[in-house]
């Protein structure tokens, strides 16, 4: 799923019936992959919404208007979207019924209608999914030719004054004064990071204790319900919004460092169009420092519950909590929590494993920004 949602070429498209939509699985699958991400990518989404029989019909206020069903529904999982900090557009949200025009006893056609009428829904459908296409395909061409218009203006342009030279390496020096992340995010700030994962998300996520139970019998990933707790803590070192983690403590200084290139258009006016690109070239090298800490907590998380089988003291023990006999004020949540716990303290302690990734994808992303001034 990641690699698709990374890929600035694809379009995906997430199916949902109509009753529920967006279904629990969808607004998941976004949260994980979505939010986590600053780039443009509700240009190249589409949700498709499946009603069935007479669905839109019973939607309240529709007053047995199909078309106005169908427009609230539309308006909700939008609404719904926006609740996740996602601002998807109204047009690529989509309806298709196959079977509006079929009898409900029997696949054959009601007989007000005939095969036009199907085929007119098939490539109305067809035409709002290529749209979608030659939006982003215009998108993209928009954007090489802002690039290329910049880079002619600044090829073009005179040399630089006394005066625009001293606030572009004003702005060189105060990027490199964010290099160093220790000096802006308190250690303090990542020794929550295995509660955050443990004690609020998976407890949280993962209430019923036959779901853990599932989870531990299966190493780590219980395939029926397509859970992965590897995958989690990339998601929860990351930040689930903008309020979390990793997102939270670097927000500040991800906003100053934003402040300082917007500051330079007022430096010389070939860079007015030049910095817009360079901002956006940012946002994305936010996104991969994000995607990159999260990788490497997966694979540490990963590394630090090996061996996934039976000849794990560890898994083993989170498999013996079911039906154990406990103490008094003892509970199975609260013990399997505390052995998690306990194992992603050791040797490496996790939390100061993020810090450690932090800084050094941080350091890594200024200083590409700084490559675009040609410095190191």
């Amino acid at each position: 799923m990641q690699k698709y949602v990374d890929s600035q070429d694809t379009i995906c498209i997430f199916v949902t019936p109509f009753n529920d939509a967006p279904e629990a699985n969808i607004r998941k699958l976004i949260i994980y992959h979505l939010t986590s991400k600053s780039k443009d990518f509700h240009h190249r989404f589409v949700t498709l919404v499946l009603p069935r029989k007479n669905e839109p019909e019973k939607v309240h206020g529709s007053d047995e208007d199909r078309d106005l069903g169908i427009r609230i529904r539309q308006d909700e999982v939008q609404a719904t979207f926006k609740k996740l900090n996602l601002d998807f557009f109204q047009k690529n949200i989509l309806f298709y019924d196959s079977l509006r025009y079929y009898r409900d006893d029997i696949v054959k056609l009601n007989e007000i209608y005939d095969e036009e009428d199907v085929q007119a829904d098939k490539n109305e459908l067809i035409e709002a999914i290529a749209g979608v296409v030659e939006r982003r395909r215009n998108i993209l061409l928009d954007e090489i030719k802002a690039i290329k218009e910049s880079s002619a203006k600044i090829k073009n342009s005179d040399a630089l004054k006394e005066s625009e030279i001293k606030v572009i390496q004003n702005a060189i020096q105060k990027i490199r004064d964010l290099r160093d992340l220790s000096k802006r995010v308190p250690s303090r700030d990542y020794e929550d990071f295995i509660d955050e994962y443990v004690n609020k998300y998976y407890r949280k996520v993962y209430p019923a204790w036959n779901t853990k139970h599932a989870i531990h019998r299966n190493f780590g990933y219980y395939q029926p319900r397509d859970i992965d707790i590897y995958y989690d803590a990339r998601v929860v070192a990351g930040g689930i919004d903008e309020d979390k983690m990793l997102k939270k403590f670097t927000k500040e200084v991800k906003q100053e460092l934003e402040s300082i290139l917007n500051d330079l258009t007022s430096a010389n006016k070939s860079l007015k169009t030049f910095i817009p690109e360079l901002v956006k070239n940012f946002y994305g090298l936010y996104d991969d420092f994000i995607y990159e800490v999260g990788k490497e907590i997966e694979e540490e998380v990963t590394r630090k519950l090996l061996p996934r089988s039976e000849d794990s003291d560890f898994w083993n023990a989170l498999i013996a909590e079911k039906g154990k006999e406990r103490k008094r004020g003892e509970t199975f949540v609260d013990n399997v929590c505390q052995i998690f716990k306990r194992e992603l303290e050791k040797e490496t302690n996790l939390n100061t494993f993020l810090k450690s990734k932090a800084e050094y994808h941080w350091e890594k992303l200024v200083t590409k920004i700084l490559g675009f001034f040609g410095e190191k």
